[in-house]
């Protein structure tokens, strides 16, 4: 979670979306629906953007415990562990806005670009998804079922992409 704090200026704990944290050009958004039902479009998408030497790290919000429960409320879907091989889990532990909840956020290094294709099927599927980003040293994408927003760390690695689906 820190390294997408640093490499993209992008506190994932935010109200605010990833989207709207940076600047205009180094943002896209996709509607998920130009490409539903298009696999290759999505392996390659993911090529795009995490095919490079760069390590993988994905971050998810898995759950919050309001501070006067025992019992904490799951976020997460329970069914990341089907798309991933989960092997470096580290949680990292927010105080809510309201600083009466403690958030709990889930970080996972060392993703292949077949994981996240695997995961984007299986939002083709009709899975619920997670409130998730992935992220190496040039990009950064969270995705659900309505939209995919991808972010880059410079002008010039957005300029790319936007060519990579004008083709």
């Amino acid at each position: 979670m820190k390294r997408m704090e640093t490499e993209f200026n992008v506190l994932f704990s935010d109200e605010k979306s990833p989207y709207f944290q940076v600047e205009a050009r180094k943002r896209m958004a996709i509607p998920f629906r130009k490409l539903k039902g298009r696999p290759m479009v999505q392996k390659n998408l993911v090529l795009q953007l995490f095919g490079g030497a760069s390590r993988i790290d994905l971050t998810f919000f898995k759950l919050y415990q309001p501070s006067r429960s025992k019992k904490a409320i799951p976020f997460e879907k329970k069914s990341l562990h089907k798309s991933f091989r989960i092997k470096n889990w580290k949680e990292h532990y927010v105080a809510g806005q309201d600083m009466e909840t403690t958030l709990t956020y889930v970080t996972i290094t060392g993703v292949a670009p077949d994981e996240i294709s695997a995961y984007i099927r299986s939002l083709s599927r009709g899975k619920s998804p997670s409130l998730i980003s992935f992220y190496n040293d040039q990009y950064m994408m969270t995705v659900d079922d309505d939209e995919f927003v991808v972010i880059a760390k410079s002008n010039e690695e957005i300029d790319a992409l936007q060519n990579f689906f004008l083709e």
